[in-house]
């Protein structure tokens, strides 16, 4: 108890509080480019039950020259690493003179890959991001080096990779061979660590829409 109220302290300090709980948005839905309708709230799946009874997209929480940024590709400035990475897609590299071009064509046929990663892989036997799959394609279709898995390049093919797919409804699957991986995950998102002793959950299930000092915490 003496540790919780130390914890809950230092987070006071930090500037914890009640505040508005929305970053108030114009509207419940953005709309990118004029075309595209992208759903911003919609209601928790069952594995979510007793913890959150809505699930809202991190956009609600930002600022107003923020969420207008990201509705429009032209100011959005990340936009640009898309367009580097779609130069990477299709120039060969490796032994095997491919590029990711050689074996998926155009960007656009990947649309519908980021909202089911991260997915089990039978044939490796684990659970992969989409990080370890590029990566996967790199080295033993391409004959490539991998790149590092924050890297820049690996940030911006997984950027442009997600980009074909806004607009789609995530779907990871958590059952099947799948499942343990999630518990585990689900165990250190209710963890406690560090020197405050907090949990993911603390802040972005506890206490997403309060302000830590300039950042209003979003849901986790």
């Amino acid at each position: 108890m003496i540790r919780l109220k130390q914890a809950l302290g230092v987070a006071a300090a930090f500037g914890l509080s009640t505040g508005t709980a929305f970053a108030e948005p114009a509207d419940d839905t953005l709309v990118l480019n004029e075309e595209t309708q992208m759903v911003t709230r919609t209601s928790a799946p069952a594995h979510l039950d007793g913890a959150v009874d809505e699930v809202m997209s991190g956009w609600l929480f930002r600022g107003v020259e923020t969420r207008a940024m990201q509705a429009d590709d032209f100011d959005n400035p990340g936009m640009i690493f898309v367009e580097q990475a779609e130069e990477v897609w299709n120039t060969a590299d490796g032994t095997e003179g491919k590029s990711c071009a050689s074996c998926h064509e155009g960007p656009e046929s990947m649309a519908g890959v980021r909202p089911v990663y991260p997915k089990w892989n039978a044939a490796a036997g684990e659970v992969r991001t989409l990080e370890m799959q590029i990566n996967d394609c790199r080295e033993n279709q391409m004959g490539a080096e991998k790149w590092k898995y924050t890297g820049g390049d690996m940030v911006n093919m997984t950027a442009l990779i997600s980009s074909v797919s806004r607009g789609m409804p995530v779907n990871v699957a958590i059952d099947g061979p799948a499942q343990s991986t999630w518990e585990q995950g689900k165990a250190l998102y209710y963890t406690r660590t560090g020197q405050l002793e907090l949990s993911c959950a603390n802040c972005h299930e506890d206490n997403y829409g309060n302000m830590i000092r300039a950042d209003h915490l979003s849901q986790g």
